[in-house]
């Protein structure tokens, strides 16, 4: 898939393009070819970050039968945290920014690792994205401890309420991006659809919780 890319980007003028190994792919186990081939894709000219990348705690088993339950869960944890450290410090050499992917059950435990493992390779000045943030807000605050961090709101966040009335208010306007994650999340009030141009319904929403012109958004 990389070369694919690679061959893609020499006609695609205008276009900005971020790669990185999906924690639900890492969790198979990475190999040392895939990690080149990544290396190498960002010397191009129009790579302008690492990502997606991160750990996802809901990730299944690939065995058929599993063999062991708790033994696979374990096994795709190390794998995804060895892919993340290793994107992570590639991020840090070539001076790119990261997209982080935190996902869990809702107890945060995968949020909570992810900073952990930040802070010990001494990445906390890092310019980190947290892809479409639905913690509550002692993890937003947790997060805040990053020096450059940035958070992806979107739909599902606004539309479940999970305390983003709280939550939304106190992310400063260059903290903030707008993303819909085209077409992989569940649809959410006048969008039965996920599509990109639902960007304004997000837009809209975040501007009445701010109290503040649709035009500092958009």
């Amino acid at each position: 898939m990389f070369l694919l890319w690679i061959g893609k980007l020499r006609f695609a003028r205008g276009v900005y393009v971020f790669f990185g190994i999906h924690p639900h792919l890492a969790a198979e186990g990475i190999f040392k070819r895939q990690m080149d081939q990544l290396d190498s894709l960002t010397d191009k000219n129009s790579y302008v970050a690492i990502g997606e990348v991160g750990l996802d705690y809901t990730t299944t088993c690939i065995c058929r039968p599993c063999r062991n339950t708790s033994m696979c869960k374990e096994e795709a944890r190390h794998n995804q945290e060895e892919a993340f450290i290793y994107m992570l410090l590639l991020a840090r050499r070539k001076s790119f920014p990261v997209i982080i992917h935190c996902r869990d059950f809702g107890d945060g435990s995968d949020a909570k690792r992810t900073l952990e493992i930040i802070f010990h390779h001494d990445l906390a000045d890092m310019k980190c994205y947290r892809h479409c943030f639905k913690g509550t807000i002692e993890e937003f605050t947790a997060w805040q401890q990053l020096l450059s961090i940035i958070f992806g709101v979107f739909g599902k966040l606004i539309r479940d309420d999970t305390g983003c009335s709280e939550i939304i208010p106190r992310i400063s306007p260059h903290q903030l991006v707008l993303e819909t994650d085209s077409h992989f999340l569940s649809s959410f009030a006048c969008c039965l659809v996920i599509l990109p141009w639902n960007l304004q319904v997000i837009a809209t929403e975040v501007s009445r919780l701010r109290n503040f012109s649709l035009s500092v958004l958009m």
